[in-house]
C-alpha cells in the first residue's frame, strides 16, 4: 500500500515536469538582454558564495554538492569605479563533489561557474512574459546568467526519468508480484484446513503363552 501511493505521487510528479517542460518554447519566454545606447548586454559578475551539503536517498546512495549563488549587475548598472550600484541574485547551481557523503571528500574542492568581474551572458523575460515552472528565478526581475534553455532540458530529464520508476515502485514486476498472493493463500489453507493431531502412541501386549496342561 505504502509503495503504491508513492509510485503514484512519483508518478504524477514526473509527468507534471514533462507536460510543462513541453509546454514551454524558451525562445517565446526569454531573450537576451538588449542593447541600450550602445551600452554592453552582457552581465558582471559582483560576488558569489557557496555552500557544501550532503543528501542520501532512501536507498543509502548519497551525493555530496557544493551550492553557488552569484550576484550580479547589469553592466549599465555600473559605477565609473566598476562597482554595481544595483545587484540580483541568481537561482541556485549546483556542482557535484562526489557520490558520498560530504565528509568523505572534504579535501575535493569545486571551482565557481564564474568569477568576480566575469563578463557574462544574460537573459531577460519576454515582454508580458512571467515566468514559472519549469523556470527558477532568483530575482524579481529573473534575470538569468544561466542558460533558460537547460532548465527546459533538466525539466524533460526528470520527468522522463521519475515516470517508469514511478511505475515500477507502484506495480512491481511480474516475477515478484505471485510471491505474496501464493505466501498468503498457503497460510490461508493452513488456517482453513489444519493438519491432524498426531494420535497418541498405544501400548501394545505380548501374546501370552499357551496354556500348559499337567500330567496327573
Amino acid at each position: 500500500m505504502v509503495f503504491g501511493l508513492v509510485g503514484f505521487c512519483v508518478t504524477v510528479v514526473g509527468v507534471v515536469k514533462l507536460v510543462e517542460a513541453q509546454a514551454r518554447d524558451v525562445n517565446k519566454d526569454f531573450e537576451l538582454l538588449s542593447v541600450t545606447d550602445g551600452i554592453d548586454s552582457r552581465c558582471v559578475i559582483d560576488s558569489w558564495q557557496s555552500s557544501r551539503e550532503d543528501s542520501c536517498d532512501s536507498e543509502g546512495h548519497c551525493s555530496c554538492d557544493d551550492k553557488y549563488r552569484f550576484e550580479f549587475c547589469l553592466h549599465g548598472d555600473r559605477y565609473s569605479n566598476g562597482v554595481c550600484a544595483t545587484t540580483y541574485e541568481s537561482k541556485q547551481a549546483s556542482q557535484n563533489v562526489c557520490s558520498n557523503r560530504c565528509g568523505s571528500c572534504s579535501h575535493i574542492n569545486t571551482q565557481p561557474h564564474y568569477a568576480a568581474g566575469e563578463f557574462v551572458t544574460c537573459w531577460q523575460p519576454q515582454p508580458g512574459y512571467d515566468p514559472g515552472s519549469p523556470y527558477s528565478c532568483g530575482n524579481d526581475e529573473c534575470y538569468k546568467i544561466f542558460d533558460p534553455a537547460d532548465e527546459i532540458s533538466d525539466a524533460t530529464t526528470a520527468g522522463a526519468t521519475m515516470i517508469p520508476f514511478g511505475l515500477i515502485v507502484r506495480k512491481p514486476p511480474l516475477p515478484l508480484r505471485p510471491c505474496a498472493p501464493r505466501a498468503a493463500s498457503r497460510q490461508q489453507r493452513t488456517a482453513l484446513h489444519p493438519p491432524p493431531a498426531a494420535l497418541p502412541r498405544s501400548r501394545v501386549r505380548p501374546p501370552l503363552p499357551p496354556p500348559t496342561r499337567m500330567s496327573r
